[in-house]
């Protein structure tokens, strides 16, 4: 069973999921899927992937522009995870 999500991507970031697509033979929903698996499985932010309702996690401040307030961890960017030679 699958579901169907679209989400609009920056230019850039477009052309780099089709460039690894071609470079993989394969499409872009496959690559996007990868992304978002290895997202949710690897947790490079360090934030919460699943809701609960402890006290602890209602209590968390708000991200602000794709990361925490206070971290010093750079915002993610799945692409970067890509393995891509596109210079030629």
């Amino acid at each position: 069973m699958t579901t169907h999500v679209s989400c609009r991507l920056p230019r850039d970031l477009g052309e780099r999921v089709d460039a690894a697509a071609t470079a993989e033979s394969t499409v872009r929903s496959d690559i996007v899927r990868r992304a978002i698996r290895h997202y949710l499985e690897e947790d490079p932010d360090g934030v919460s992937l699943r809701p609960t309702n402890s006290e602890k996690d209602r209590s968390r401040p708000r991200r602000e522009n794709g990361r925490t307030p206070g971290s010093k961890k750079p915002v993610y960017d799945p692409s970067r995870d890509l393995d891509l030679n596109l210079s030629g």
